[in-house]
């Protein structure tokens, strides 16, 4: 079949080009192409389907295979050499794959060759791919296997022409049947109480296994969990997901012995491919998993390379306390960003490491955790970033071809290192061996976000909620990626769909309010999105909720009711990654814009106190600099008022840090201000109101904190040009 349009062809040069250009990296494939295209994954399916009738995957590994044969002529390159470079990871799976298409092995082409069988010519095999969009069906690729002879080529093209003709309907049948499959939520079957986690970690445990095996589609298991006790039928389930195939699972443990069942289902046409009930004793559940993994591979006819092989049939521990200790903490770490979960979950891994020492996987997980203490703020003692990079090191001593090893360091280098380069080096290396998991992908997004590489950060979180579109956590992050770069019809359509996967996942709402503050300048429509928060007990107790309640009174100019809601309250402290704020601050700054100085001198000092104790115990955290500086220049003091301000901004510069460190910039302008350094402050402004971030102008003009700026020409300009 020959591309049909000019259009057409110049898409598959295009195509055909980028991934010439990145033949050697392994790690190329449907998802990358789609990015450097400039187009979604989903779009690039359709139209590489529509023009050669092949899925993306078989389109690269054609011209993967094509380069191969025209280095192999050239006879200067082993076939290992040449696996390498065409981008195999694994010399035997490119041998494979050689085979299957030229129907002899790569070994074979100088034999070949000389026996005459083979062309000696300086063509591109590589380079025919615009011009012949696709081949033949599967008998007909592999002419090489057949003599050339004269008196048979008008056969051979009337059998051709035959196949040709019956090609759309064969290429639908294999496009019907992609290899894409959810794993649904084991159902817990175990009398013994609050043994659900140990069904989840079954489930999950397989569904990782799949993960593996780079020739299947796999759905991550957050879109699967909106699915657990859902009432729609496996027909309806599969249609909503997106996929062909279901696995469904029950678990019953009863002492030592376990009973798994499984089955799985052709979900668009609701049949029943494969069951089995595994009754073993407990010992045997890496066994297990690693069986029903693989038969799922064969009854889709999923190839399994053997390095793929080895990761699934690989256990890791052999002591099924440990594990049990292990699952325990998946279940609460992977639950919430909370310093309780993670903290249980720590000393979960913690025993399962004491119950087995050789325990590799514990340590990932564990390293993981206590780079979230530090990332989040629980914890910015440096010992904990230590106590992170030795647990990997733990891992790396035991097992240094662990998957999760890559997945732990990227979270070290990002979350405790800021060492951006070398996290996306061991994200990527993870999704080699993990094939467009949502996590890994997600991680990247956050990285480039930081490291400031905004458009990379945005193509990436919307690739990782194509994958992943049952995420709360991706669209909450594509939400705010999208809103810190001023799309705001499509960032709060993102966090209503966050809002709508999870209502109780209070953060939404309070992003929203930031976007109709920022967007619209809009303080009904804010408050709407504070009383939805607020039908929710979540809601009612957040301290983010708490803090935006009580600023639309103040920029409403509600400033005595601002002051009750906020006294009526015990909560205290305010804070997250970005910031830290003592609920006196705010009291003290309405005060301070009411005239009432004396009281607003006894808030800042108040505020103040627990903030300087705080910074004794976390003399690193930027925040606590930031905040301070805000409170002494409430309280008068200007010079350490700025100079704390600039440390807080030399802790965590944008440069360092794109995403928190707009937050540092506009603590220091708050203090220019307050300080009536208004030229020093508006400079600061200007540079706001040029890279992605929280500010705009429609909020600027909100806050009272702003007004002695509002009348001057600089502001005017300001306000003119980014208005």
């Amino acid at each position: 079949m020959i591309a049909g349009t000019g259009k057409e062809k110049e898409l598959l040069e295009r195509l055909t080009q980028i991934t010439l250009e990145n033949l050697e990296n392994e790690n190329f494939g449907g998802t990358e192409l789609a990015l450097h295209a400039g187009m979604s994954i989903s779009t690039l399916n359709r139209r590489l389907h529509k023009i050669t009738s092949k899925p993306t995957s078989l389109f690269i590994r054609e011209i993967r295979l094509k380069k191969a044969m025209e280095l192999l002529m050239q006879q200067t390159d082993t076939a290992a050499e040449v696996a390498w470079k065409v981008g195999f990871g694994s010399p035997a799976y490119f041998s494979k794959c050689f085979h299957d298409f030229y129907g002899f092995p790569p070994g074979e082409v100088r034999k070949r060759m000389e026996e005459g069988i083979l062309p000696v010519s300086d063509e591109s095999p590589a380079t025919d791919e615009a011009n012949e969009v696709s081949l033949t069906s599967e008998k007909f690729k592999k002419p090489y296997q057949v003599s050339i002879f004269i008196g048979l080529s008008a056969l051979i093209i009337g059998v051709a022409f035959f196949f040709l003709a019956q090609r759309a309907y064969f290429s639908y049948q294999r496009v019907d049947q992609e290899k894409s499959i959810a794993v649904l939520p084991f159902k817990n079957l175990s009398s013994e109480e609050g043994s659900q986690y140990f069904a989840d970690g079954i489930m999950e445990d397989i569904l990782n296994h799949l993960f593996r095996i780079g020739d299947l589609k796999v759905i991550s298991r957050t879109t699967s969990e909106r699915f657990r006790d859902s009432e729609l039928s496996t027909t309806e389930i599969a249609r909503s997901i997106g996929v062909n195939y279901l696995l469904e699972g029950s678990v019953r443990k009863q002492g030592d012995q376990v009973r798994i069942s499984v089955q799985l289902i052709d979900g668009k046409r609701d049949r029943h491919l494969w069951s089995e009930n595994y009754d073993r004793k407990i010992a045997d559940i890496f066994f297990i998993q690693s069986e029903i993994a693989q038969t799922i591979a064969r009854e889709l006819k999923a190839a399994i390379t053997p390095l793929e092989k080895t990761l699934i049939e690989k256990a890791p521990t052999e002591n099924m306390e440990a594990y049990n200790y292990y699952l325990i903490g998946n279940n609460y770490s992977g639950r919430s960003y909370d310093e309780q979960d993670y903290s249980i979950a720590i000393s979960m891994y913690t025993k399962a490491i004491e119950l087995d020492p050789g325990f590799a996987l514990a340590f990932t997980r564990l390293s993981i955790c206590h780079s979230a203490m530090y990332w989040f703020h629980f914890d910015r003692n440096y010992d904990r970033v230590r106590k992170s990079r030795e647990a990997i090191d733990s891992a790396i001593r035991l097992d240094p071809e662990l998957t999760e090893i890559h997945v732990a360091l990227g979270y070290y280098y990002y979350w405790c290192l800021l060492d951006y380069q070398k996290a996306l080096a061991e994200f990527s290396l993870a999704e080699k061996r993990l094939r467009n998991h949502p996590e890994c992908i997600m991680k990247k997004a956050c990285v480039y976000r930081r490291a400031g590489d905004w458009r990379s950060a945005r193509e990436y979180f919307l690739l990782a909620y194509e994958l992943d579109p049952g995420s709360t956590q991706i669209a909450h992050n594509t939400a705010a990626t999208l809103f810190l770069l001023g799309e705001f019809k499509q960032a709060e359509d993102f966090y209503n769909k966050a809002s709508l996967l999870s209502p109780t996942f209070i953060e939404p709402y309070y992003y929203k309010c930031l976007i109709y503050l920022k967007w619209k300048g809009n303080t009904v429509q804010a408050r709407e999105e504070i009383h939805e928060a607020l039908k929710y007990r979540e809601g009612a107790n957040h301290p983010l909720i708490f803090e935006m309640a009580a600023l639309l009174d103040f920029y409403d100019g509600h400033y005595q009711e601002a002051i009750s809601f906020l006294q009526s309250r015990d909560i205290e402290i305010i804070g997250n990654q970005f910031f830290y704020h003592h609920k006196s601050f705010h009291i003290a700054n309405i005060y301070r814009i009411m005239g009432e100085m004396d009281l607003a001198r006894y808030y800042y000092d108040s505020a103040r106190i627990s903030l300087e104790m705080r910074l004794d115990e976390n003399p690193e955290d930027s925040r606590l600099y930031s905040s301070l500086g805000k409170v002494y220049a409430g309280i008068g003091i200007k010079e350490q008022a700025i100079d704390f301000g600039k440390k807080g901004v030399e802790l965590m510069p944008v440069e360092k840090e794109a995403y928190r460190g707009i937050f540092r910039v506009e603590d220091l302008a708050r203090i220019y201000v307050m300080t009536g350094e208004y030229h020093e402050a508006i400079k600061q402004l200007e540079y706001l109101l040029s890279v992605p971030g929280t500010l705009s102008v429609k909020l600027l003009l909100l806050d009272p904190t702003w007004e002695p700026l509002w009348n001057l020409p600089e502001f005017k300009t300001l306000a003119g040009k980014y208005n």
